[in-house]
């Protein structure tokens, strides 16, 4: 069997060339999930500057602090999208986006556990005599969930983010009335 000095040079590269298909062949899908991700973040928040995470992409689960939406669950047929106002006596009112999620199971989930920082301490000391469990995480679940959105969202593109969230990954479920 005859070797040559190039032999390693050649795999050199034909591994380096791998590489850089694997790398240009990839891109193209990093840059939908980041569009992907941005049209959810807007969804939910009506803001660019939401840190929404994926918990679970298959089952299109995402996560904003305390938070978890599912999105696979949400009856889109019942997705409404509108103004709503707020009166603050005596400054008058507030107008936000809000966004009413509706499913057949939980669609919306919030963690909280009470501030002690901002009770009193001889109240945190009296409740833990009454009520230790006052003080432990609570794990809300809803079926149905209005998300008030930053008063700076822009309406339209609320409606394009979901448009997109539901054409680009997420799947759509329809009530049965």
């Amino acid at each position: 069997m005859r070797t040559y000095e190039g032999d390693g040079n050649i795999e050199m590269m034909r591994f380096s060339s791998f590489c850089i298909a694997l790398v240009l062949g990839t891109s193209p899908t990093w840059a939908e999930t980041d569009v992907f991700l941005r049209a959810v973040s807007y969804a939910l928040s009506g803001s660019d500057n939401t840190d929404v995470r994926v918990a679970d992409q298959a089952n299109c689960i995402f996560e904003n602090k305390s938070e978890r939406f599912f999105l696979n669950r949400v009856h889109t047929d019942r997705l409404r999208i509108s103004w709503w106002t707020t009166p603050i006596p005596p400054l008058g009112e507030m107008r936000w986006v809000g966004v009413s999620l509706h499913g057949d199971d939980v669609v919306y989930e919030r963690d909280e556990k009470p501030d002690l920082k901002t009770l009193p301490p001889e109240f945190v000391r009296e409740m833990k005599k009454i009520e230790p469990k006052f003080f432990e995480m609570k794990r809300y679940k809803e079926k149905e969930h209005l998300l008030r959105l930053a008063p700076e969202a822009d309406i339209a593109r609320v409606e394009r983010a979901w448009k997109y969230v539901y054409a680009n990954g997420c799947k759509e479920k329809q009530s049965p009335f």
